[in-house]
């Protein structure tokens, strides 16, 4: 279990699995962590997986973590399955990965596709339940272009499942979903 409290800038230079507390969660429990970093993108490749508290997440838990996390895009380039809390969550096979009793009060400056205040995508057996985005997702830069674009998350799939959440983050993309 983790226990963290992290603030200031981190700048991506690699194109995958980056998040302010844990790059990737492969099993245990991320637990009442604090993420209040500025995440930019400094190359002009595409980035995926990034996320205010976790890249990435094949299995385990995030659980009443909140995240400050700020988004921008350095280069015309975009992000994908990015989230507030996490980029990307996938089940391992029978097991699951879950976020609960989460915060975002971040912001998006960004465009891309798979972008959630909670989850950016949700694969199978991905679990969101009892999370709050605040957040405005793209909201300081025009986003045209941007796709599968959520509140809550960005793109579902696979018998994921996004249970008693709220959103009052104002949603700017180009699909919107969630």
């Amino acid at each position: 279990n983790l226990y963290f409290v992290k603030q200031g800038e981190a700048g991506i230079t690699g194109s995958s699995g980056f998040g302010g507390i844990v790059g990737n969660i492969k099993s245990g429990t991320v637990y009442n962590c604090i993420s209040s970093v500025k995440i930019k993108r400094d190359t002009y490749t595409a980035a995926s997986y990034i996320g205010g508290i976790a890249g990435r997440m094949d299995g385990g838990i995030i659980d009443r973590c909140r995240s400050y996390a700020f988004f921008v895009d350095a280069t015309s380039s975009s992000y994908s399955n990015t989230g507030g809390i996490v980029g990307r969550m996938n089940g391992n096979g029978a097991s699951y990965s879950m976020v609960r009793y989460c915060v975002y009060d971040g912001s998006f400056a960004t465009a891309g596709t798979g972008i959630g205040g909670i989850a950016g995508c949700l694969e199978q057996n991905a679990i969101v339940r009892e999370c709050i985005n605040r957040a405005p997702i793209g909201k300081l830069r025009t986003t045209a272009g941007s796709s599968y674009t959520g509140g809550i998350a960005g793109l579902m799939d696979n018998n994921s499942k996004v249970l008693y959440v709220y959103n009052s983050g104002e949603i700017n993309g180009g699909s919107i979903h969630a």
